[in-house]
């Protein structure tokens, strides 16, 4: 049996040369062992990974039988996602803003996901020796002072039910990181303080960082935005979903 980093090279590389392209029995790879430690790998790296849910469980609980378990409970249709736990941050304005934390367990499931999510769907813009490779995107502004970043979505960029690629996609793949790391991501906080993400308008999304970051241009290069519509714009409905379990998978295309 093939290891599962050669599969989404394989789907990667499938989507990139068929953008008009169908995914379909997905859900079958979430049911192998190896994708579970790769996903545990990327979550344990984060601190939110120590961040307990509403039951307790943590990265530490992490084991074979422990992944067994949860297989099992996805291949009997008896999995569902367990409560979160609700906390309060200050944003820099002064408001708080509340933050759901999930277990463990549903953090894993959903890193699971992101991964065949990612390798499915193209990236905003690629950084090549030449400059700025774009896809779904067509532009992307920086400020004099360094700290504001306006990105511009391709007017042509659409999913393949025909529905636009909008910032409503961005910002909902954005809580969906939140979520799955049970808290900021290197998409919403650098230096240590929190990144202002405005909607200008349906194409444009402003990023206001707390202090200059040069790498964040690379950090936006590795965003691959997720179709908000699919999931009723609500990233806690990706893991009960049963879209990757039928066949339509949505692919972004752009002209």
């Amino acid at each position: 049996m093939n290891p599962t980093s050669e599969i989404l090279e394989r789907v990667n590389k499938s989507s990139s040369e068929h953008h008009d392209g169908v995914f379909t029995r997905l859900f079958r790879y979430l049911l192998r062992e190896d994708i579970y430690f790769a996903a545990y790998q990327k979550l344990y790296a984060n601190s939110g990974a120590m961040t307990p849910g509403s039951d307790n469980d943590t990265a530490d609980g992490f084991s074979a039988e422990y992944v067994h378990e949860l297989i099992e409970e996805l291949r009997s249709g008896k999995y569902k996602p367990k409560p979160v736990r609700r906390e309060y941050i200050k944003k820099q304005n002064g408001k708080m803003r509340p933050l759901g934390i999930p277990s463990f367990r549903d953090k894993l499931l959903q890193e699971a996901v992101r991964m065949f999510l990612e390798a499915i769907y193209e990236p905003l813009f690629a950084e090549t020796k030449d400059g700025l490779e774009y896809y779904l995107a067509d532009k992307l502004d920086i400020s004099e002072d360094g700290l504001t970043y306006t990105l511009h979505i391709n007017d042509k960029a659409t999913w393949s039910d025909g529905e636009p690629v909008t910032v409503k996609d961005i910002k909902f793949t954005i809580d969906y990181g939140v979520l799955v790391y049970g808290g900021p991501t290197s998409f919403t906080k650098v230096n240590g303080g929190e990144v202002q993400i405005n909607e200008i308008d349906d194409k444009t999304m402003e990023f206001v960082l707390p202090s200059v970051y040069d790498n964040y241009v690379r950090t936006l290069s590795q965003f691959y935005p997720m179709p908000a519509h699919a999931f009723d714009n609500d990233p806690s409905k990706i893991n009960d979903s049963t879209y990757f379990k039928t066949p339509g998978m949505a692919t972004s295309e752009h002209m």
